[in-house]
């Protein structure tokens, strides 16, 4: 865990809650709310799930170079995806699932696709639907959708591992070379779509535009300690342009070259108020892997007709969900994290 005060935890729980919001309206089956349409015009999921990259991208190169021995480096990051995500699935398959699947409870736990719900501990590929849950929803059968990045943030920690070069370890052209060459593979791909071809059950299309936030992260990682932090000046600019230009037809390339770079300039320095957001614990992770299946939940129910009260509940259940995730489950899950040994001790 860092100890250098820093804007890093709010900004995760900036995008993780543009993440939440942005799946208010597809999943409620609300069109015709003027609030909601707003909302989605914005694309702030896209906009919540590369902010999360960029950052994973700058701190995860860190970690690698502060320790770069494989299976240490391994253990940090599973301890960072796999215990949250156990208990989120463990809990959606024993208590969600009994409670509003249509089915009788033996027959629930009988069919296949109650255990198959465990694949998506092993992230590849990773099932969405559980038995008779959520079928008559807006947005039918599936219980978690947000849980899709997470076996593209897992081919992201993979990737680095691969290309961390001991003697380019600090070599600013080696990653912003890797960083340019996955924006242009994103631009030349087209539009991200689930269609495109598959490596290792993954969209081609996505794990390029994915690597572009990432490893644009992990370049301005290198960058900084040789240069110094980015530019606010030149951050605001990169930031008026995103605002214009966000939806437009070249909104991609756009979003590769300028955001990761604001990211990055807030999340380094330590602003007062902000750089207190993850004084109780991040809960960022936690809103991002609940907020989903809160939302069929209440939707299921019938509590999602009224917008505002839909994102009173909706926020209330998933923050409190996130700190109970965090408290018992990640935070523990984290001290657990295999430390550097000593210098002179074998590794």
């Amino acid at each position: 865990m860092r100890h250098k005060p820093d804007n890093f935890d709010f900004l995760r729980l900036l995008a993780a809650g543009c993440v939440l919001v942005s799946h208010l309206s597809t999943l409620s089956g609300t069109k015709d709310n003027r609030f909601l349409t707003l909302l989605d015009s914005l694309d702030l999921g896209s906009l919540g799930v590369a902010i999360f990259f960029v950052i994973s991208g700058y701190l995860v190169r860190q970690s690698w170079v502060d320790d770069p021995v494989l299976h240490r480096y391994v253990s940090r990051r599973a301890l960072r995806i796999f215990p949250g995500l156990a208990a989120v699935v463990l809990l959606s398959m024993l208590v969600l699932g009994p409670l509003v699947t249509k089915l009788p409870l033996l027959e629930y736990f009988r069919q296949p696709g109650f255990l198959r719900y465990l694949d998506a501990l092993l992230l590849f590929p990773m099932p969405f639907g559980m038995p008779g849950v959520f079928y008559d929803n807006p947005y039918p059968v599936v219980v978690n959708g947000s849980l899709w990045t997470l076996p593209y943030e897992a081919a992201m920690y993979l990737l680095l591992a691969l290309f961390a070069r001991p003697k380019l370890a600090d070599s600013a052209i080696y990653w912003t070379s890797l960083a340019a060459l996955f924006i242009v593979a994103s631009a030349s791909s087209g539009r991200p779509s689930f269609g495109a071809p598959k490596v290792w059950f993954m969209s081609t299309t996505w794990l390029y535009y994915f690597a572009a936030f990432f490893f644009y992260g992990a370049a301005l990682s290198v960058l900084r300690k040789k240069f110094g932090a980015p530019n606010l000046a030149v951050a605001a600019v990169f930031l008026l342009i995103l605002i214009v230009f966000w939806q437009s037809e070249r909104s991609g390339v756009i979003r590769h070259l300028l955001l990761g770079y604001v990211v990055i300039a807030l999340g380094v320095r330590a602003t007062p108020f902000l750089k207190s957001a993850g004084r109780y614990g991040d809960f960022s992770y936690g809103i991002y892997i609940y907020a989903f299946v809160v939302q069929q939940t209440l939707v299921h129910f019938g509590l999602a007709r009224n917008v505002f009260l839909n994102i009173v509940c909706l926020a209330t259940i998933t923050l409190l969900l996130a700190a109970l995730s965090w408290t018992f489950v990640e935070k523990p899950a984290l001290l657990m994290k295999p430390s550097k040994p000593p210098k002179g001790a074998p590794s």
